[in-house]
């Protein structure tokens, strides 16, 4: 599994690593899906969803670049089909809801163990992170296991809420080691200097503690929030590239008296690229879409 991941970006010829394994698990599911019987009906989230990604082929890109166009085909594919899959092995189980959960669980922990060999430098990424040339720094930001920035954070992101969660469940040393593992997590996700990953814990963490009836989460929510936010402020005066990430600048846009780069760190303007490329089209470019390949 960490191969898997780690591997990714390698080519086999025109296509990754990542995307061959990826297409066959997605058949292996499909198969799955096919012939193994289901009680239940098919959850319009799989439906529609497997639509969507069908329709994601039928699109001009397919035959200008057919390798980046059934990628991203792939990929949105696996939300719906996965989730379909997962939903039929786990209605199997006596307790499918406790299944589900340990499985969550110990994803979550695999996930933030998977960033100690980084952090000890017993590895290396094979990509790299957020490039802190822009700030004047040599190196780049923490990625760990996977392939961009924003994937590491909320990833990460993602894993901290989880084991969070699962502190109002842990007793004695498996408590301590849970806190160190959400610990682990929190300082990851931030050293990955992605906001979106910030975010999340932020939002996650308020969520869980205000609509938790354990004192586990309101204390260790606290917690983290006095010392979040005092850890915050002294990054914001003492740190440039903390300073200037969270602010969206850098050394380019200082020196040239730019306007900084807002805090959707140019989505807005990616936004209304898109929609005067959606107004462009006629009724049929509207429906099926230009593809990854020719809007990009």
């Amino acid at each position: 599994f960490f191969a898997l991941f780690y591997f990714e970006p390698p080519l086999i010829g025109p296509v990754s690593v990542g995307i061959v394994w990826k297409t066959l698990l997605l058949f292996g599911f499909i198969l799955y899906i096919i012939l193994v019987p289901s009680r239940s009906r098919m959850g319009h989230l799989t439906f529609w969803g497997a639509l969507f990604a069908l329709e994601g082929l039928l699109n001009p890109s397919l035959f200008v670049d057919p390798v980046e166009t059934i990628s991203f085909a792939v990929k949105n594919a696996y939300i719906p089909i996965g989730f379909e899959v997962f939903s039929r092995y786990y209605r199997r189980h006596a307790d499918p809801q406790r299944a589900c959960y340990r499985a969550l669980l110990i994803l979550s922990v695999y996930v933030i163990l998977s960033s100690i060999p980084f952090h000890l430098n017993l590895l290396q990424p094979i990509k790299t992170g957020y490039d802190l040339s822009i700030f004047n720094v040599e190196g780049s930001a923490f990625l760990g296991l996977f392939q961009n920035a924003h994937a590491s954070a909320v990833t990460y992101a993602s894993a901290s809420l989880v084991v969070f969660y699962h502190l109002s469940r842990a007793k004695g040393w498996g408590f301590a080691i849970f806190l160190a593992m959400m610990l682990l997590g929190f300082i990851t996700t931030g050293m990955t200097l992605a906001r979106t990953g910030i975010a999340i814990l932020v939002v996650g963490m308020i969520v869980i503690t205000l609509l938790s009836h354990h004192a586990t989460h309101r204390l260790v929510g606290l917690a983290m929030a006095a010392g979040g936010s005092l850890a915050g402020l002294v990054l914001f005066q003492t740190s440039e590239i903390f300073r200037m990430r969270i602010l969206g600048q850098n050394s380019y846009t200082i020196a040239s008296g730019a306007a900084s780069d807002d805090v959707s760190s140019g989505r807005l303007r990616f936004w209304q690229t898109a929609m005067d490329n959606f107004l462009s089209q006629d009724l049929t470019g509207q429906f099926f879409g230009m593809g990854p390949t020719i809007a990009m």
